[in-house]
């Protein structure tokens, strides 16, 4: 009986914090309200309350969720890429995955705006992530054979293109097409 009780918790926790992704990723943080929340999930707003106690716990739960989903589809390219691929497809392979994921990328530039006025503390954590996706494309694109320079200027022109990809998502635009990006960049 009480793995029935924490499924069914665990079940309504996950159903909250997915509807709280879209409301927020549609409408922003402020203009996301308990009772909205309440309405997508079906459930009461005390239920919603009980799991999550207040609207700063729920954003930083929301924005710690999204950003395990984006880290682990990082991971995820790191443990596909093979020693010796190209760079160029190996960042391209990365947008691919991302793009993929457009409620996360979405989310994740409101959580940006949000972090400007740093109302609930979000700042350092984003700009943490931030820097922990800086390393990690670094890493694969040390896999591809790349030092030196060349490695950091192609690491910040992928994490150029994530930061590119998550605007672009949000205002629902196709992604830049990777192969001109490469094509215009000096050193190329």
């Amino acid at each position: 009986m009480a793995k029935k009780l924490q499924g069914k918790f665990d079940d309504n926790r996950q159903a909250i914090l997915k509807a709280t992704t879209r409301l927020f990723a549609k409408k922003g943080v402020m203009g996301t309200s308990f009772s909205d929340i309440a309405k997508e999930v079906k459930l009461s707003k005390g239920t919603v309350s009980y799991y999550f106690p207040s609207k700063e716990h729920l954003v930083y739960e929301v924005n710690e969720f999204n950003l395990s989903d984006i880290t682990s589809l990082v991971f995820k390219w790191l443990e596909e890429l093979q020693e010796g691929d190209a760079a160029e497809q190996a960042i391209e392979r990365l947008m691919e995955m991302l793009a993929g994921n457009g409620e996360s990328l979405s989310l994740e530039l409101c959580m940006m705006f949000e972090c400007m006025h740093d109302v609930f503390g979000l700042k350092k954590r984003v700009v943490e992530k931030l820097y922990e996706w800086q390393t990690m494309i670094k890493i694969g694109l040390m896999k591809t054979g790349l030092s030196g320079r060349e490695l950091e200027r192609r690491t910040v022109l992928g994490c150029t293109l994530l930061e590119s990809l998550i605007v672009r998502t949000a205002l629902q635009l196709s992604p830049q097409p990777i192969e001109y990006i490469y094509d215009n960049t000096p050193g190329n």
